[in-house]
């Protein structure tokens, strides 16, 4: 269930994890790990288990994207309407 966050901070806190040097550095070990593991793997279930947790990996990581693109697209959203509501009141405001 995802936490109830507007889209922009959503993102924002996104991109701090995927930015963040100590997510880079699990997220490379976990990488080299399963590799490891599928490269050493005496059957095909072996290999094909790691190349299911490569997907989740991959999963994760456009999970994070998404969130990110999300909030790119609400930021810019945001600026258009405020932008909008600038031309409106200049029309029949002033």
């Amino acid at each position: 269930m995802p936490i109830q966050l507007d889209p922009v901070t959503r993102g924002q806190r996104a991109q701090a994890i995927l930015n963040d040097d100590l997510w880079k550095e699990a997220w490379s070990v976990l990488e080299q790990r399963l590799v490891g593991a599928m490269l050493a793997a005496k059957t095909d279930e072996g290999t094909l288990r790691g190349k299911q947790l490569c997907g989740l990996m991959e999963d994760l990581r456009r999970h994070f994207e998404r969130a990110i693109k999300d909030g790119q697209i609400a930021e810019h959203q945001i600026k258009l309407d405020a932008e909008e509501k600038r031309r409106k009141f200049r029309l029949f405001g002033a």
